[in-house]
């Protein structure tokens, strides 16, 4: 390994508000590399969150559109290129085509790091031509990275059909370091009922509206996050008399979210079925909530299921209904006997093997052999 190699860390998010990004520069960091990560500032936080880790921030680009994407990817180039680096390391679709061009161009190593099956996100599902685009921006780009990795198996396999090559997993697993309670709550008034993540279509949000309705006024649901459904909830909840018992925190940076996820009760990661990325998902806050004891309630999905499933952490909707929700919410919360085995389960899992912790050696020896390529 070279001492001291520089890594330039590419990513279209604000990097203080994606956990993912990050771990793996907090990571590098700590095992001496010299890390640079280009970021899009796009969030506001009061008090200092600045990363042990240096980050150059992308001003000035549009906050949405296809004009974002455009500038996005030259502000990348223009700083990549502009910058002498030893490997390079891009974060989803969006930043790959940069890093590709430098990279072949320099001769040297990139890694992509695709975070999710992005020509299957829900934001894509009803704009066909703006999917045809990206599918055939990964097709032309896939095989040129020396190391791809992803988040999951069935996110691993996908590609791997897909382009015949093989991937990497690292698990975004929580730090056991972010953990801010290591005993379960007393299961008393109010219950609250956690969802964090971005307020986007189809992570289940109008159908915890939905649910709550039917479940008693001890229960409360709190929202950490924003994005482009926040007013549709807010409308939502009080046209079903339930608008006094969600909290909308908004944005909260990575540094607070254990506090904030360490105050609830039950955790919610109800992706629908509907759309494949979906489908193949294995979220950060699922895993956020087990690193807190959290019991969980998840959709029927094959990676949210198989963790639940193989940990005893939760419960799995039946059905993706509002009713099923509730099923499940009472399951976990019926007896503070019932609510403390999972949450027991919840913490044993994260020390056995889902955290961050058992993740980072592999991370270190992918980087390793990168650079020895």
């Amino acid at each position: 390994m070279k001492p001291k190699a520089r890594i330039a860390v590419s990513v279209i998010n604000d990097v203080r508000s994606d956990g993912r990004v990050h771990k793996v520069c907090s990571s590098l960091a700590a095992a001496g590399y010299d890390v640079v990560c280009f970021s899009r500032p796009t969030v506001t936080f009061d008090g200092d969150c600045l990363p042990p880790y240096r980050v150059e921030w992308l001003m000035g680009l549009p906050t949405s559109g296809k004009a974002m994407y455009g500038k996005f990817m030259w502000a990348i180039w223009k700083h990549l290129w502009g910058g002498q680096f030893d490997l390079l390391w891009a974060n989803d679709l969006d930043s790959l085509l940069p890093n590709v061009g430098i990279a072949r161009l320099r001769n040297i190593p990139l890694v992509y790091d695709t975070h999710e099956y992005f020509t299957g996100m829900a934001e894509l599902a009803h704009r066909p031509f703006e999917r045809k685009v990206w599918r055939l921006l990964e097709r032309m780009l896939f095989r040129y990275p020396h190391t791809v990795l992803t988040v999951n198996e069935s996110v691993a396999r996908q590609y791997e059909v897909e382009y015949a090559r093989p991937l990497q997993v690292i698990y975004n697993f929580p730090r056991r370091a972010d953990r801010r309670r290591y005993h379960p709550p007393r299961l008393v008034p109010p219950i609250r009922i956690l969802y964090q993540g971005a307020l986007h279509v189809g992570r289940g949000l109008e159908l915890m509206i939905e649910a709550l309705q039917y479940l008693s006024p001890e229960y409360h649901l709190d929202v950490v996050g924003k994005g482009p459904l926040e007013e549709r909830m807010k409308v939502l909840a009080r046209r079903r008399g339930v608008a006094e018992r969600v909290t909308f925190h908004g944005h909260i940076p990575f540094s607070q979210l254990p506090v904030y996820t360490a105050q609830a009760h039950v955790g919610l990661s109800i992706e629908s079925p509907a759309f494949a990325n979906s489908a193949m998902s294995l979220p950060n806050k699922l895993l956020d909530y087990l690193n807190q004891g959290m019991p969980v309630v998840v959709s029927n999905l094959a990676e949210h299921a198989r963790l639940v499933r193989r940990w005893g952490v939760g419960t799995i909707m039946k059905t993706y209904t509002a009713d099923a929700l509730v099923e499940a919410v009472r399951e976990i919360t019926s007896s503070e006997t019932s609510y403390r085995r999972f949450a027991r389960n919840a913490f044993e899992a994260v020390d056995t093997a889902l955290s961050w912790e058992h993740q980072e050696p592999r991370l270190l020896k992918i980087i390793a052999d990168a650079l020895e390529s």
